[in-house]
């Protein structure tokens, strides 16, 4: 009886250490993986540098997203005008790059997916100019299309 209550504990030690070796290994090895494959985690700031949509690549310039002067991206739009770093949904009314248009979505891992926009601005046509906007939260983060 003795022995089997023992067994017993030293396959939950063993199943638990697994679990967590397992769990370890995931957060470890999750984020580079799923940035590679184009794929979202759902973290906070879990968007990855770069995805395909409809056989077109897109990619963040991470340099972008770091801190910079005067919190502007320039590269982001290539239009008349940059966009801050995270601009919220007044930001590009206030440009006059609303509405947006859902043109897909970005697939998240365990987690709901990320829309993707084509901006409808007057001095834009979206991906025709290789740009598109993913949504993140209550910001919009831009992508612009690179050759593969």
């Amino acid at each position: 009886m003795m022995r089997a209550t023992a067994r017993r504990t030293i396959q939950r030690v063993i199943t638990v250490v697994l679990g967590l070796l397992l769990l370890s290994l995931v957060v470890l090895v999750l984020p580079p993986v799923a940035d590679h494959f184009g794929y979202a985690r759902p973290v906070p700031g879990g968007l990855p540098t770069r995805f395909s949509l409809y056989g077109v690549g897109f990619q963040r310039n991470s340099g972008c997203f770091a801190p910079m002067r005067h919190g502007r991206c320039p590269w982001a739009l290539g239009l008349a005008t940059s966009l801050p770093v995270c601009p919220s949904a007044n930001s590009l009314r206030k440009r006059h790059l609303w509405p947006l248009e859902q043109i897909g979505t970005l697939p998240t891992i365990f987690g709901s997916a990320h829309p993707v926009f084509d901006v409808l601005g007057p001095f834009s046509g979206g991906p025709a100019y290789g740009v598109v906007l993913v949504k993140d939260g209550s910001c919009y983060l831009p992508y612009k299309a690179v050759r593969r």
